[in-house]
């Protein structure tokens, strides 16, 4: 059986401050098939303004190689944070707090902060069979302060006053309308369709739908498949091409080379060949890019698209594709009604997931 035997000087080499004597904890922790005897001095945490009880806790905060560990959800969501565990995925714990997001890995120094990769000092761990996550490098990668009182020995963590002042203001995008699509429950009706301006450059605008415009399923069939070989695709170019836009339109259209990195969130997942498409489905990457935060990516049906299955949550909001590979080559990658990218798998066939489609336009079009 190991022994780990922590004291004031651990705090002091995390947090670069000097600590006094407090109450020692003895506690047998299990974890990565390990017993070990942990002695150390307590650690209290206080969550805007209010002190947690250790004792109603099903883990009390402990240190392990100078660096505080928590129960995520009990600490996360008494911040008010969505914590949610897919154990599917490399035993993901994802957290999102005031539009900001961050995936931990169970045993992996790798975090993906939104999209972009960074690395802690030490793995989440499962520890009596409680998630346990790096308090200090989750809660600041979030937008979180985290103060240490050596007296009291309380970590403190509050939000930002400019954050307290001033929520974060959704992104303004710029639209256009062009071409037009069916918008009613009984598919009589066409309106024109609403594009979002993600970018512009080379005489042409980089546009996704502002709304979810329907709901066809990635593939027809359940299959392994990938953005090159999926029926959405075939879909987006031929029916809803012809459906949604003019000669003169369809021309405006830019063919694009469109290519499909990997995912980080799926490392190791077949992203598919290049394709050359006038319509296509924006990639994690561009999500990232273009659409940052979970507001930004928040995105209503058309009532065509509720009648075709599509899901809506409480607040009208839909889930819709990306072309990007998810969990495994039948399970694509998707953002959840909430604007999060979703950690439940829905497979290719699925109807409830909503389509945006995406291409680049011609300005000149505008112009005439």
């Amino acid at each position: 059986m190991k022994k780990i035997y922590s004291t004031a000087l651990a705090l002091f080499v995390s947090m670069g401050i000097s600590v006094q004597a407090a109450p020692y904890v003895d506690l047998t922790l299990e974890y990565d098939s390990h017993t070990v005897d942990y002695h150390a001095e307590e650690v209290y945490l206080n969550i805007n303004g209010e002190q947690l009880n250790n004792s109603t806790l099903p883990m009390q905060p402990i240190i392990m190689e100078d660096n505080t560990l928590v129960p995520a959800r009990e600490v996360f969501e008494a911040l008010g944070a969505t914590v949610e565990w897919n154990p599917e995925n490399n035993m993901e714990v994802y957290v999102v707090y005031n539009h900001k997001s961050i995936a931990v890995y169970i045993g992996q120094t790798r975090a993906l902060v939104g999209g972009e990769e960074k690395e802690m000092n030490i793995p989440p761990r499962i520890i009596n069979d409680k998630t346990m996550i790096p308090l200090r490098f989750c809660a600041e990668e979030v937008g979180l302060v985290v103060d240490w009182d050596d007296e009291t020995r309380v970590i403190t963590i509050s939000e930002p006053e400019q954050e307290k002042e001033n929520e974060k203001e959704t992104k303004e995008y710029k639209t256009v309308t062009f071409g037009s699509y069916y918008s009613d429950a009984e598919g009589k009706e066409k309106t024109p369709i609403e594009w979002i301006v993600l970018d512009e450059k080379d005489g042409k605008l980089f546009v996704v739908s502002k709304d979810v415009v329907d709901a066809h399923p990635y593939h027809d069939t359940l299959a392994e498949v990938t953005w090159d070989t999926c029926d959405l695709r075939t879909w987006l170019n031929n029916d809803f091409l012809n459906a949604a836009f003019s000669p003169e339109e369809q021309e405006a259209i830019a063919v694009t080379h469109v290519v499909t990195e990997e995912n980080p969130r799926f490392e190791g997942m077949p992203a598919g060949e290049a394709t050359d498409d006038k319509i296509f489905l924006l990639s994690y990457q561009e999500t990232i890019n273009y659409l940052p935060t979970d507001d930004d990516r928040l995105c209503k049906p058309t009532e065509y698209a509720i009648a075709n299955d599509c899901y809506i949550n409480v607040d009208g909001n839909a889930a819709w594709w990306l072309r990007s590979p998810g969990m495994s080559l039948a399970e694509p990658e998707h953002l959840a009604t909430w604007g999060n990218f979703s950690l439940r798998n829905h497979y290719v066939n699925d109807t409830i997931i909503g389509d945006r489609p995406a291409m680049w336009i011609d300005s000149a079009f505008f112009k005439k």
